[in-house]
């Protein structure tokens, strides 16, 4: 639990852990706090090549090589951005350089990147991907299990014309929804807009929802048509069984394979290719938890108070079914930063500038003879996915 808690507190404030700005300087008896100055504040300050005093802005001072008076660094004072020119370094060796406080501690990568930046940054990808997936995992897990396992293929009763509507409006908002405005999400994305691109994700979200309510409400205005105003059970269980059996049955390399090469490189691409070819076993677990606990007394009493099902559904069922729900949760958490590892050792999803666990194992494996580019992230793994799977066995 100690583990998890560094872990998230490492991932939380990674940028604040690992910056090769300093928290604070004095240059000349003048203070500066260049980690946390903004784009306007600008000074006149000496560039290291030139040795002229030029007018430059505050965090992008060279102030490694400006003699300053007093400075406090970052615990991990190097950047993950800007590629070295040194040679490959050794972690605990020694090192060439005129402050200790640029040590090397765990080397460096074949880019002369420091392997310490490397992890801190990588602990923020694994959990923002991992959180971010456990999300979408969990959404659609808990609800197309707990729909399917409430009403089953009996329980859900609508005219012929809702169900048609129900069915045309699914696939009209996917087209208008998604498919059209594919490009503008892709192009956020790829710009690394990621709030512009979560605005346009809801949109779309938001016009395949509208769809069908527009098309159900449609359906359900054309009963006056007899063939339409039938009313019969929709087997939603039945459909979302088979969706869901379909999917488990592609290998899920395949599915990865193919989501990966019709969305752009981005974290929340990876988060949503991750979410969608993993949600299957949650969804029949709950599903199958749902199913035992529709008969029970309290359920049965709640319905003939003329409770609404969506009410009893969110309301009392899954309460009861969370207990079991949470456990495997955490479980698949540790799964996911796993995936998330295995992925970025192909190098699929996550964009070139993006560091990771997995990035720095595919460095390992070109260059055998540089241990402790596997050793570290190997260890950081292995401990973050064991203590996720005892966290996830106690009670």
């Amino acid at each position: 639990m100690v583990f998890l808690c560094l872990l998230a507190f490492t991932a939380l404030f990674a940028d604040f852990l690992c910056s090769e700005k300093p928290i604070y300087v004095v240059y000349k008896n003048k203070p500066y706090y260049p980690l946390f100055a903004s784009q306007t504040v600008s000074d006149s300050l000496p560039n290291p090549r030139s040795g002229k005093m030029i007018w430059q802005n505050i965090a992008d001072a060279d102030w490694k090589h400006i003699q300053y008076e007093k400075a406090i660094w970052t615990l991990c004072p190097f950047s993950t951005k800007y590629p070295g020119n040194q040679k490959l370094r050794k972690p605990f060796s020694q090192q060439k350089i005129q402050n200790q406080v640029f040590t090397h501690y765990l080397g460096t990568d074949l880019q002369d990147i420091d392997v310490f930046a490397s992890m801190i940054q990588g602990a923020k990808t694994s959990l923002s991907v991992g959180l971010g997936g456990l999300l979408l995992l969990s959404f659609l897990g808990l609800s197309l299990g707990g729909i399917a396992g409430y009403f089953g293929d009996t329980k859900l009763i609508l005219a012929r014309g809702q169900q048609y509507g129900l069915l045309l409006g699914t696939f009209m908002g996917f087209f208008y929804g998604f498919y059209l405005f594919r490009f503008d999400i892709e192009n956020a994305f790829i710009a690394q807009a990621y709030g512009k691109g979560i605005l346009y994700l809801l949109r779309s979200f938001g016009i395949f929802i509208a769809a069908i309510l527009c098309f159900t409400w449609l359906g359900k205005k054309i009963g006056f048509i007899p063939f339409f105003a039938k009313r019969k059970a929709f087997a939603i269980d039945n459909y979302i069984t088979q969706i869901t059996d379909i999917q488990m049955s592609l290998p899920i390399m395949l599915l990865v394979v193919s989501l990966s090469l019709m969305l752009p490189r981005s974290i929340i691409s990876l988060i949503l290719i991750i979410g969608f070819s993993n949600y299957m076993g949650l969804a029949r677990m709950v599903r199958s938890l749902t199913q035992q606990t529709r008969n029970l007394p309290y359920i049965e009493a709640a319905q003939a108070l003329g409770l609404s099902q969506i009410r009893i559904l969110w309301q009392h069922i899954l309460p009861n079914i969370l207990p079991t729900i949470r456990i495997i949760m955490i479980l698949s958490l540790a799964d996911l930063i796993l995936l998330e590892a295995s992925f970025s050792f192909l190098n699929i999803g996550l964009p070139l500038d993006v560091v990771s666990w997995g990035k720095i194992l595919n460095q390992a494996r070109n260059s055998p003879e540089t241990w402790w580019l596997f050793a570290f992230p190997a260890l950081t793994i292995a401990a973050t996915a064991g203590s996720l799977k005892i966290l996830g066995q106690q009670k």
